[in-house]
């Protein structure tokens, strides 16, 4: 028997069980705080940051405009309209969200957030492709001067710790949400991380 197990069995050891047991114990311990996260939309941009440039017509601004909206994830035929949009062809013959930048991606991963928050967003697949897209505008804002580690021999670029580097805690909070949805909900992929893409 060793000296743990004798311990284990002394009346010492026996009447701290009792006691924290004990109603006195059990009452003065405070409830363990539940935080919930909130979706936080991103401070409005400046101009050159803001604006979408992917056509001639007035359809940026009114992307923009609905993206900027804090409560369109409330009209969710409107929301889905937009992310079908997202993925069709400009004038130039790439898909709209190639010209998101990282503002434009985080005001889309809070309507999506807010839209899951309050149950008007369930469709697994179009979250998929939207937190995928999200993923990779966010990459594709730091992938230029991104720094290499060598671990042996492997080298990997920082990309994730870059980008998420510049997100607020309230953007990321939009991110785990979507994350923890996927990872509940969509059983054909395997969620690693927040903010990174899922494995196929």
């Amino acid at each position: 028997m060793s000296d743990d197990d004798e311990w284990a069995n002394s009346a010492e050891a026996l009447d701290l069980y009792d006691w924290l047991s004990s109603d006195e114990v059990q009452n003065s311990t405070p409830p363990i705080a539940r935080f919930n996260k909130k979706p936080v939309q991103s401070a409005k941009a400046c101009d050159e940051v803001g604006t979408l440039d992917f056509c001639t017509d007035n359809t940026p601004a009114r992307i923009l405009s609905a993206l900027e909206d804090p409560n369109y994830f409330k009209k969710p035929v409107g929301l889905m309209g937009l992310i079908n949009f997202l993925f069709s062809k400009d004038n130039s013959d790439h898909v709209v969200w190639q010209s998101f930048k990282p503002y434009h991606a985080n005001l889309l991963a809070y309507q999506i957030a807010s839209g899951i928050g309050d149950g008007s967003i369930a469709d697994v697949a179009m979250v998929r492709e939207c937190y995928k897209t999200i993923v990779t505008i966010m990459q594709n804002s730091v992938s230029n001067g991104v720094s290499e580690l060598k671990f042996g021999n492997v080298t990997t670029k920082t990309v994730y710790h870059q980008w998420v580097a510049k997100e607020t805690p309230g953007e990321m909070d939009n991110f785990s949400l979507i994350f923890k949805f996927l990872r509940e909900n969509d059983t054909s992929r395997q969620y690693y991380g927040v903010g990174k893409l899922p494995m196929e």
